[in-house]
């Protein structure tokens, strides 16, 4: 059973080394009256050009809790080897360095004369529009693969996207719910036909987990492409694309179709934070910025935990308020105002 986690949570260490190879070397400890908890990291991934010139509504919001009170972050940015100066309270991972395979996949996609661009085009040609981004979402899953395969068992990895506000340190009731799945994030309903909202992702570092974002990278390289050749890119597995929702919709969420279920791993243990109902967080400070949330689609509500355990018994905006809808880097560069993403 955890302990107990309060505001005065202590880090007790957070070192942060990268290898000549990229690999990631952490060891991070959360305490409590000397009583050791299970390892928490937060991760995000974002050039720095977008990091230096935006701050609001993003985790450098001033409004928002500071990181190093809730978490130890970790930046993957995208400098490759350039000169680069992170936010204070950040540990900061070369992407390109730590995951060498994704330079030459983003050349490869970017080249008209690619097989991968040349396929995508064929059988998947929604890959290769804005509303994918294929060249900048696939590196959101290379952060996420790259830490979860480089820290002990049991850490408990936390994506944010950049548009995210830290409402409140984690507490016993966020790791009381997270420690019973592999992987949680925001669920949209229906479930089986609807794409997950990633915005959040958290994921306990397993054998199985590690297999999750292996499988999700073999999806990007070449395992969405495939499935679309031989089941439509419009069959039953829905609209199939390369925006990481679809993937993660892929690896998680259960599937009527053969084809889907190909990739769907049935021992994964899946857990859905709750977003909806913003009349139960009246008074809240994150009130303002939950009610405003745009999910597009049915969200569950935190009441629903009584009848659904898979489901969080808060609302995932006590903690991580999404400000989706403009604040983030895919707003940013189909503007034209983010100028340091470049593709490769």
């Amino acid at each position: 059973m955890l302990p107990m986690l309060t505001t005065r949570a202590c880090l007790v260490t957070a070192l942060c080394l990268v290898q000549l190879r990229g690999d990631l070397l952490r060891t991070i400890q959360l305490c409590e009256n000397n009583t050791w908890v299970p390892a928490v990291i937060g991760i995000t991934s974002a050039p720095a050009g977008f990091i230096h010139r935006r701050h609001r509504f993003t985790l450098w919001d001033k409004r928002a809790t500071k990181l190093s009170t809730s978490m130890p972050l970790l930046l993957y940015h995208e400098e490759r080897g350039g000169p680069f100066e992170p936010p204070a309270s950040v540990c900061p991972v070369d992407l390109f360095r730590s995951e060498p395979w994704l330079k030459d996949y983003v050349r490869e996609l970017t080249s008209e004369a690619g097989i991968l661009r040349k396929n995508m085009s064929r059988y998947l040609p929604i890959a290769l529009t804005h509303a994918s981004s294929t060249p900048f979402l696939v590196r959101k899953v290379a952060a996420i693969r790259h830490a979860v395969n480089h820290v002990p068992d049991g850490t408990v990895v936390v994506w944010l996207d950049v548009d995210v506000m830290v409402m409140s340190p984690l507490d016993s009731e966020f790791f009381g719910f997270v420690r019973q799945h592999d992987i949680m994030t925001i669920g949209r309903l229906p479930i089986v036909s609807t794409d997950p909202e990633t915005g959040v992702v958290a994921i306990v570092a397993s054998a199985r987990t590690r297999r999750m974002m292996n499988r999700a990278v073999d999806l990007y390289k070449w395992g969405m492409v495939d499935t679309a050749a031989r089941f439509g890119a419009h069959g039953d597995c829905g609209s199939l694309s390369l925006n990481d929702i679809s993937v993660f919709k892929m690896l998680i969420s259960p599937a009527k179709s053969p084809a889907c279920r190909e990739w769907h791993d049935s021992q994964l243990s899946v857990g859905w934070f709750a977003v909806g109902c913003p009349e139960y967080e009246r008074g809240t400070r994150w009130y303002q910025y939950q009610k405003r949330y745009e999910a597009n689609h049915p969200v569950y509500c935190k009441t629903e935990s009584k009848h659904n355990q898979n489901v969080s018994s808060f609302n995932l905006f006590k903690y991580f308020a999404h400000m989706k809808g403009g604040n983030g880097v895919m707003t940013a560069r189909l503007r034209g105002d983010s100028p340091s993403l470049s593709s490769a």
